[in-house]
């Protein structure tokens, strides 16, 4: 793989697009393109691992900038029984981690091969 002109080696799909994702955040745009044969486990399991990969990075700044993982935060600020006045504090928090690593994938039209 080539990242901005130099030579990485990534052993998994998750390592790669988390390269690719801390790179450049704001800018990186996850496409995913899959033909008519490809099987639903394997096309879900490719979107786990990118959402695994944005999730990776997130949590890694909010414990840098916050001492708490984005995953926890964000699930917390989603339920519905958490106190309003903690919603209010993670509302905040979850929306810059989002905004320093804005979630950007498209999927390609299918293919037939």
């Amino acid at each position: 793989m080539l990242l901005r002109g130099h030579q990485t080696i990534v052993t998994t799909a998750r390592e790669q697009e988390t390269l690719l994702l801390q790179t450049i955040p704001s800018k990186a745009i996850i496409s995913l393109k899959n033909d008519r044969e490809t099987p639903y486990g394997t096309y879900i399991t490719v979107q786990n691992e990118i959402v695994g990969a944005y999730n990776d990075l997130r949590n890694r700044e909010a414990q840098r900038l916050y001492k708490r993982d984005f995953t926890a935060m964000e699930a917390a600020y989603l339920n519905p029984e958490t106190a309003e006045s903690l919603k209010d504090d993670l509302k905040e928090k979850v929306k810059n981690i989002q905004d320093l690593f804005p979630q950007k994938f498209s999927e390609a039209e299918t293919s037939n091969n």
